[in-house]
């Protein structure tokens, strides 16, 4: 996607949100002028891409997808990603505060493409996905079969016996079964992919 598109994204998002150049500048930290060259491809908006997308309360991947900026699905005003059936946000760091996971879910970047059948199971607005090595926070339960790939969850705050959970208490994240910890999102997958090396 080239940085026009990007703009008329920006322009057509703000527009509905009922924002001035001006109004939503402010909550960016730039100029209404910047807004007006972003929105015209004139200038890079990408170092500011996240505070764009928290002021229009999108994800930030949003301006990255390949769809026409008229597309209903990005002009819902919730802060839940809408999108085709299997792309997911990715989280690579927890935030420190376990009720703040679904701020990281929305100001992620980043996005997973899981080939699952699995994920039409669930609402595509309660799928995220949590990459293992990348995360310091997080303690992993020796009944896990391995600390790496991607997990794949859905955000629940109910837990039941028999599924792996991601839990947040006393300030820290575990992967475990389950447990009456404060539970984020119950594991519904593990993808791992290996490279093997014959000599």
């Amino acid at each position: 996607m080239n940085l026009l598109q990007i703009g008329k994204v920006i322009k057509r998002l703000r527009v509905e949100r009922g924002y001035s150049q001006q109004e939503l500048a402010e909550k960016v930290g730039v100029t209404w002028e910047m807004i007006s060259r972003y929105e015209r491809g004139k200038s890079s908006p990408l170092q500011k891409i996240l505070e764009i997308a928290e002021a229009l309360h999108v994800p930030a991947g949003v301006f990255f997808m390949e769809f026409d900026s008229s597309s209903p699905e990005l002009h819902d005003s919730s802060p839940v990603y809408h999108t085709n059936n299997t792309l997911v946000p990715l989280i690579k760091e927890l935030p420190l505060h376990g009720d703040s996971i679904s701020s990281a879910i929305q100001r992620t970047p980043y996005f997973f493409s899981p080939s699952l059948p699995a994920v039409h199971t669930y609402g595509k607005d309660s799928l995220f996905a949590l990459d293992m090595s990348d995360v310091n926070n997080l303690t992993v339960s020796e009944d896990f079969p391995e600390r790496k790939g991607i997990l794949l969850c859905v955000a629940t705050s109910i837990a039941t016996e028999g599924n792996i959970y991601l839990s947040f208490a006393s300030g820290k994240y575990s992967i475990a079964p389950y447990s009456a910890n404060a539970n984020v999102g119950k594991v519904i997958a593990q993808i791992v992919e290996y490279i093997y090396i014959f000599s």
